[in-house]
């Protein structure tokens, strides 16, 4: 009973192992999910007494990165030293660099205004409209004709 136990431990471990090193960030994953996914798969590997030092989990954390924070993981490899980083360290920048993104979004985003696609239509209809009927496509507004007294 105990060698079949041992034997599920050992293949269950080689799993976890395998799944650790194919790890990496899926499109629209959140810098928290991927955090915990690791952290989580970390915990396991230590309860089937495979030990992972800090180090390496930094260093797999960086190259599991998605192509939107691959300049941010090269530039913390580059500049920081990785030994006395920790995982909730990269996870605090990269979450600093999602904000400035998100805020990057709704700057560029604020004082558009958006149109229907109707509106689109039916403004693309009256300058071929216009076009056709020898105009430029420009409107022009008449001013209204002022009396003198």
């Amino acid at each position: 009973m105990r060698v079949g136990s041992d034997c599920a431990k050992k293949a269950t471990a080689q799993l976890l192992k395998q799944e650790y090193i194919n790890l990496k960030f899926k499109d629209g994953e959140s810098v928290e999910d991927f955090f915990l996914h690791l952290q989580t798969l970390i915990s396991k590997l230590k309860s089937h007494d495979i030990t992972i030092d800090e180090e390496e989990t930094v260093s797999k954390y960086l190259h599991s990165m998605s192509t939107k924070y691959i300049q941010i993981a090269f530039s913390i490899e580059t500049m920081l030293d990785l030994s006395t980083l920790t995982i909730e360290d990269v996870t605090g920048r990269l979450r600093v660099v999602d904000e400035r993104l998100e805020q990057t979004t709704a700057t560029k985003d604020s004082g558009k205004l958006l149109l229907t696609e109707e509106e689109w239509a039916t403004r693309r209809n009256s300058g071929v409209a216009s076009s056709r009927h020898g105009g430029d496509g420009k409107r022009r507004s008449k001013a209204p004709s002022v009396k003198k007294k």
